[in-house]
């Protein structure tokens, strides 16, 4: 069971497995990223496991990545802070396909 994405609340992580299942962690966002290097932080409240993209796209100034996690999708919305390194990834990793 892999972890896709994690959001986070205050002092309070949710844990988002592919498999659609959730945990809540009494530990912040930041403490988890640490555990999880295959996480990506995107938003102050969001990081993301960059397997589970299935597509991205810029929407006037915002962009928006949309993970795939067993047939339903999740959209996440990238902080303008961390826009450019994630579409660098995001450019790096479509290039590796």
């Amino acid at each position: 069971m892999l972890v896709a994405f994690i959001t986070g609340d205050g002092n309070y992580t949710r844990l988002h497995y592919s498999t659609e299942k959730q945990n809540l962690l009494a530990i912040t966002l930041g403490k988890v990223i640490i555990r999880y290097p295959h996480l990506v932080r995107v938003s102050k409240h969001a990081a993301i496991n960059y397997d589970f993209v299935a597509n991205w796209e810029q929407i006037t100034k915002c962009l928006f990545i949309t993970l795939n996690l067993m047939g339903s999708r999740t959209v996440i919305k990238v902080s303008r802070r961390n826009e450019v390194q994630v579409k660098k990834e995001l450019t790096i990793q479509n290039a590796m396909l």
